[in-house]
C-alpha cells in the first residue's frame, strides 16, 4: 500500500505470462489499480496462474481504449522507456527512475505507463505523458522485460512512499534497550581492560553498535552475551580471590 494513489497502466500488453506477473507485482506492492489499454493478451487461465495471489487485481483490471481516460483522472502520467535518443528529440528527454521518484513527492495520484513488449510506446502515446522515465541499465542492452521493469519501478516507489511494509515487522530497539546494553557493555569493558583504557574502548564499541543499527533481537542477543561474559568474569575473579585466601591461610 502506498501513501499516494499509484496506478499501473499497460499499453497493448502482448503476453499472458507478463500480464499475470504484473498483476502479481501489483499485489506484492499493495496496488489495486491496474489498467489495460487495448491489450493483445487476454485475462485467461495462464495469466491468472502466473498472477498467483494477484489474481483479484487481474480480474478487476480496467480495460480501456485510450490513455486519454487515464490523463483526465490523475495528477501525473509518466511513460517508461529503455530508449535514450542520441539526437535531441524533445519527446525523449528522460528522468532517471530515482530522480522521478523524488519529483512526484507533491503529487497525490500518479499513473506509470508501460509499453508493449515488442515495440514499446508509440510517439503519440509518449506525447501524452507528463514525464519520460528511464531505468538505468547496461548501455549495450538496456531493454528490460516488461514485468522486470514494473518490478523495479514499483520497488523504488514503494521504498519512498510505501506504508505497511514487510520490513516494518522487524522490531527495532528503543532507548531503554540501548541503555541496558550500555550498562552491561561498560561492565564487560571494565573487567577486561586496564582502567586507563576503559573509557576509550567503551566509547568506540558503543559507537560501533549504534552505527550497526541492530534489530531488537540482535541487540538483546548481544546484551545477553555480554551479560554472560560479565558473570563468567565475576565467577573467575571470585575463585581467584578464594584461592589467594586459601594460599595465605
Amino acid at each position: 500500500m502506498f501513501s499516494k494513489d499509484i496506478r499501473v497502466v499497460l499499453v497493448g500488453v502482448e503476453g499472458s505470462i507478463n500480464l499475470g506477473f504484473v498483476a502479481r507485482l501489483c499485489k506484492n506492492f499493495g496496488i489495486n489499480r491496474l489498467y489495460l489499454v487495448n491489450p493483445s493478451a487476454s485475462i485467461n487461465e495462464e495469466a491468472l496462474r502466473f498472477a498467483v495471489k494477484g489474481s483479484d487485481v487481474l480480474q478487476n483490471a480496467v480495460i480501456i481504449d485510450s490513455l486519454d481516460k487515464i490523463i483526465s483522472d490523475v495528477d501525473v502520467m509518466a511513460c517508461t522507456s529503455s530508449v535514450i535518443p542520441l539526437d535531441k528529440d524533445p519527446i525523449r528527454q528522460a528522468l532517471e527512475l530515482k530522480e522521478f521518484v523524488e519529483k512526484i513527492e507533491n503529487y497525490k495520484s500518479v499513473a506509470i505507463v508501460f509499453g508493449r513488449e515488442s515495440t514499446g510506446l508509440t510517439r503519440e502515446e509518449l506525447e501524452k505523458c507528463h514525464m519520460y522515465v528511464h531505468i538505468n541499465a547496461f548501455k549495450e542492452y538496456p531493454v528490460l522485460n516488461l514485468s522486470h521493469a514494473v518490478a523495479i519501478v514499483l520497488y523504488e516507489l514503494f521504498n519512498k512512499y510505501g506504508v505497511e511494509r514487510s520490513i516494518d515487522l522487524v522490531e527495532k530497539p528503543d532507548k531503554k534497550d540501548f541503555e541496558v546494553m550500555e550498562r552491561i557493555l561498560l561492565k564487560a569493558v571494565s573487567k577486561t581492560f586496564p582502567r586507563e583504557r576503559v573509557n576509550e574502548v567503551y566509547t568506540s564499541l558503543r559507537r560501533i553498535i549504534y552505527k550497526s543499527q541492530p534489530t531488537l533481537t540482535e541487540l538483546r542477543l548481544l546484551t545477553r552475551t555480554l551479560s554472560k561474559l560479565v558473570n563468567r568474569l565475576e565467577t573467575l575473579s571470585k575463585k581467584c580471590e578464594e584461592r589467594s585466601g586459601e594460599a595465605l591461610d
